[in-house]
């Protein structure tokens, strides 16, 4: 299960932005947001930012979230089979 703070990471992976951007949002810095993310993969068995989203909204926890409507992966997060 992913903590707060790691759903919300995840919410801002699923608008496109960068670790530096997502940094800057949260008022933390980009290396823990780099710890965050290593977090989440491991959680969620993911190796990228791309199936990392898309895993994230294809989650039942995503229904606690602002993306619930989402129905498709965004264009930038494109996965390879």
């Amino acid at each position: 299960m992913l903590t707060r703070r790691e759903v919300e990471i995840c919410e801002l992976l699923c608008e496109g932005l960068g670790n530096k951007t997502v940094a800057e949002r949260l008022g933390i810095s980009p290396g823990t947001v780099g710890s965050h993310l290593k977090a989440i993969h491991v959680k969620l068995g993911t190796h990228s930012r791309g199936a990392t989203v898309a895993k994230f909204l294809r989650s039942s926890r995503v229904q606690d979230t602002a993306f619930a409507g989402y129905r498709s992966i965004p264009r930038r997060a494109t996965l390879r089979p």
